[in-house]
């Protein structure tokens, strides 16, 4: 079975201006794929060619197998119309009521399951009253609860979603990632880009991390998880020590007086055989987060440019 998307040597400029360069990506259907990266990384374009709204300078892409452009324009309305889609910068019809826009935008994908919709809405907490008023009145939290009514309202086989979660208080957070299981569970798949790799480490089977406009790294989570290392802080008896304490796997090393700062990456039993030569005041470790994990790549991928 060919992945739902695959990108190869996809590139995109704006002027001289890379957006987005030489991608080469593929998510296989039934998961949840993060698109993880900084705001400017790439992340935005690269959907908005995904879905057809612009043209690559080079490169292919092709959606549930197909070769996106080289296939006629009726055949990608059908592909259109299977893709479930939150943008970044959520615009809405101010003007219509909640429940106007969802019937509107549903009209375009054919049928829209009424029980379904109905289960979005009650879950997200959308009743009768704030559907009935215009989307001009709504907060920004139920704008963008609206949003992803009208991307999972049609039960598409695959969501494309841009940072989905502004907006939304954590509470509602948890109940958006419910349902995206559920969609996963029922064999849909979901490529979802954020900036924010705790958010990944909740609901991501694979990640993919996006510097500058170029793919830095593919990992599954359990990857990521495997490689965190651990911060560590100790106190010596005496500057003197702390500034004469070394053992291969110290890294990013910091010194105040008697007091050291640094990450650790391998067998704690080499480590602790080193401290034991020097007289210990305080100790105190804990393990990075996956935050700490993506900057780490950042890190690496500034080096080898």
């Amino acid at each position: 079975m060919p992945p739902i998307i695959a990108t190869q040597g996809l590139t995109k400029y704006y002027g001289s201006n890379p957006g987005l360069v030489d991608l080469d990506l593929e998510v296989e259907s039934g998961c949840i794929f993060g698109f993880l990266g900084a705001n400017g990384a790439g992340k935005t374009t690269a959907i908005r060619i995904l879905l057809d709204l612009i043209r690559p300078t080079r490169g292919q892409a092709w959606v549930f197998g197909r070769p996106l452009f080289a296939i006629s324009p009726r055949a990608r309305l059908e592909l259109r119309r299977r893709i479930g889609f939150i943008p970044g910068e959520l615009r809405l019809y101010e003007d219509m009521t909640g429940r106007a826009f969802l019937d509107y935008l549903g009209s375009y994908f054919g049928a829209v399951r009424a029980d379904w919709r109905r289960s979005i809405l009650e879950r997200l907490e959308l009743d009768k009253t704030a559907l009935s008023r215009k989307i001009s009145g709504y907060s920004r939290g139920m704008k963008q609860k609206l949003g992803i009514v009208q991307a999972l309202q049609h039960d598409p086989e695959l969501l494309i979603l841009d940072e989905p979660t502004e907006g939304l208080d954590p509470l509602m957070q948890q109940t958006f990632y419910g349902l995206l299981r559920e969609l996963v569970g029922r064999g849909r798949t979901v490529f979802m880009s954020s900036h924010n790799l705790g958010e990944m480490e909740k609901i991501c089977d694979r990640v993919a991390i996006l510097r500058q406009g170029r793919l830095v790294a593919v990992e599954g989570i359990d990857t990521l998880q495997a490689r965190r290392f651990h911060q560590v802080e100790v106190e010596f008896a005496s500057e003197e020590a702390a500034a004469a304490f070394s053992v291969p796997g110290i890294n990013e090393s910091r010194r105040e007086g008697g007091r050291l700062y640094f990450s650790w990456q391998g067998d704690f039993a080499d480590l602790w055989a080193e401290l034991e030569k020097y007289r210990i005041a305080d100790f105190a470790c804990q393990k990075a987060s996956l935050e700490e994990i993506f900057l780490a790549y950042y890190g690496r991928s500034e080096e080898n440019a």
